[in-house]
């Protein structure tokens, strides 16, 4: 059974999905036709709950990143006074995802179209100073087209006194 999807030309809004791209779009609602050009189709792009918040929202993601760094090394801050204490272990898990992200988007095709599941939506395992980081990532293949990923990465965590490093051991994008 189709679908609507997002319309990989880029033309229209939406275009129907019906096992290939159809020629039916639609635009703030209203449906009308316009014929699929030729040429390599694209993959289908996965459809997510967050479709809407893709690549036009890259400034806004980037906002929100650095907003949420900062905000986390505030509450670090706070808690450890002059931060003169080892960081907690959801300091270093978030961390562990922080570098597995920079790890997967220099693996993409187009990394400015990424966008990752959230750290809640993510599932980070730690083993003594080993990190395991698994999520999803929605980003453009090389079509244009976006579709879901997921991401599972190895890393180790070092500390040189305050600062924390992270290195990757593995990263698999499928």
């Amino acid at each position: 059974m189709g679908e609507w999807r997002a319309d990989p030309t880029r033309r229209h809004q939406h275009r129907f999905w019906d096992n290939h791209w159809t020629d039916h779009v639609a635009d703030n609602g209203v449906a009308s036709s316009d014929p699929y050009p030729e040429g390599p189709p694209p993959l289908p792009p996965r459809a997510g709950p967050l479709g809407w918040w893709r690549a036009q929202n890259t400034a806004l993601h980037a906002v929100l990143i650095v907003g949420a760094f900062l905000g986390l090394a505030a509450l670090v801050n706070a808690a450890g006074g002059s931060g003169d204490t080892a960081a907690t272990s959801s300091t270093r898990s978030y961390g562990a995802y922080q570098a597995c992200k920079s790890s997967v988007t220099d693996r993409l095709k187009s990394p400015t179209s990424a966008s990752f599941s959230s750290f809640e939506d993510s599932a980070v395992t730690v083993t003594g100073s080993r990190y395991k980081v698994a999520g999803t990532v929605d980003a453009e293949n090389s079509f244009g087209a976006s579709i879901r990923m997921t991401f599972l990465c190895s890393l180790r965590l070092t500390e040189h006194g305050d600062q924390l490093n992270y290195e990757a051991l593995s990263v698999d994008v499928a």
